[in-house]
């Protein structure tokens, strides 16, 4: 008869071939360490081959800081730490819905390569733990890729923005000196029309007025009416301009008023066209009233030289 206690052998080895027989067959890297005096291989699934290169008879034995990568001991360590020393405490119970440590730690590979693996570590008896594990090597990087990527565009975007954003500030700065130019060629066409127009009423008008009444034959009146008919022409575009005070004088005033604007006196104006002194002063003070200056008191022709365009 069998007794109990080859029952329960019969039965640890029945479990230890199905646990031998999951392990050995999983893609996943299975291992398991002891602490009862350093962190120790007591054993390694097959699949450590194919994943990093290792048989795994060649690890037993071996700490397994000894594959970690110097920036992730520390963290390791620590966290191992704290997992013992509560298992110490009794807040572990083996068996019994022990809490399972998540790590990600860089592993070095029999080609001196850094693999990254993501591990669950539990409590399985009393200075041993399992770590089943996966290569996640090529999903980091492929993770790390795609930031790299995406810091690249935002850089571009940020780099492509500055640009539209200097040619948006350059082109507004071009088009605040075009509207300068155009204004101030504007201002010129308009002082341009306005001296032609000036010099035509002050100068051209009064004598041709003179030469029509200066007893002329039929054929010369002729040829000054088309000489007075094509003046009118070129100026009347150019009325649209002129003030409301300057259009109400009259051809005898424009020319009196060309001449006080040269600086000439009444006795001189008076020769020059033939008039008496009386009637230059008549013209002047209705010059001046046109213009607003009987009470204002200015000189007249510093006013007239002003409105020279």
């Amino acid at each position: 008869m069998i007794t109990a206690k080859k029952k329960a052998e019969q039965k640890l080895r029945k479990s230890e071939e199905r646990y031998r027989l999951v392990t050995e067959r999983t893609s996943d890297i299975v291992s398991i360490f002891t602490f009862a005096m350093d962190a120790t291989y007591v054993y390694a699934s097959p699949s450590y081959k194919a994943a990093l290169g290792y048989a795994p008879e060649d690890l037993l034995g071996k700490c397994i800081f000894d594959f970690i990568h110097p920036e992730d001991k520390d963290d390791l360590v620590h966290r191992l730490a704290v997992y013992l020393a509560s298992k110490a405490e009794g807040s572990l119970a083996v068996g019994k819905g022990s809490p399972t440590e998540r790590l990600l730690t860089r592993i070095k590979d029999s080609w001196g390569n850094w693999r990254f693996l993501d591990s669950t570590g539990d409590l399985l008896e009393e200075d041993y733990m399992l770590f089943v594990s996966r290569d996640v090597t090529e999903k980091i990087r492929e993770k790390e890729e795609l930031q790299r990527s995406r810091r690249e565009l935002e850089l571009r975007v940020e780099e492509r923005t500055r640009e539209l954003q200097a040619k948006s500030e350059d082109l507004e700065e071009a088009n605040a000196a075009l509207k300068v130019l155009l204004e101030l060629r504007q201002k010129d066409k308009i002082e341009i029309e306005q001296k032609l127009l000036f010099n035509i009423r002050r100068l051209a008008e009064p004598y041709l007025q003179k030469l029509k009444n200066s007893g002329l034959s039929e054929r010369q009146k002729g040829y000054v009416e088309i000489l007075e008919s094509s003046l009118s022409d070129i100026i009347s575009p150019l009325l649209r301009d002129l003030s409301v005070r300057e259009m109400s004088l009259t051809p005898s005033e424009l020319e009196i008023s060309n001449f006080i604007k040269y600086g000439k006196s009444t006795k001189e104006i008076a020769e020059a066209l033939n008039l008496s002194e009386r009637t230059v002063e008549s013209h002047r003070r209705r010059i001046r009233t046109k213009f607003g200056l009987n009470k204002r008191g200015a000189d007249l022709r510093s006013y007239l030289v002003a409105k020279e365009p």
